[in-house]
C-alpha cells in the first residue's frame, strides 16, 4: 500500500505525487491519497487512486492513519 500526503498547497497529488501514483500501480500497490485540494483529488482517481481523502491544513495524517489502520484490520 502506498500513501501519498500533503500537510501544504500545491504539494501531494501534483506531478511528483501522481508520477508516484503511476509507479506504484504499475508496480500493484494499493493507493490512497490525501490532498487539501479536491481538483487534484479528481485527478488522482483519473490516474489510478484507489482512495482519496480530502484534508484541511494540519489534519491529513490523522484521517490516513484512521484509514490504513482499517484496511489493516481486513488483509
Amino acid at each position: 500500500m502506498v500513501a501519498i500526503t500533503v500537510e501544504k498547497p500545491n504539494k501531494g497529488a501534483g506531478t511528483i505525487g501522481l508520477t508516484v501514483l503511476q509507479v506504484a500501480k504499475i508496480y500493484g500497490a494499493r493507493c490512497i491519497i490525501v490532498d487539501l485540494d479536491t481538483a487534484r483529488l479528481e485527478r488522482a482517481v483519473k490516474f489510478g487512486a484507489d482512495e482519496t481523502i480530502h484534508s484541511t491544513p494540519g489534519t491529513a495524517k490523522r484521517p490516513l492513519r484512521k484509514r490504513m489502520t482499517v484496511l489493516n484490520q481486513h488483509s
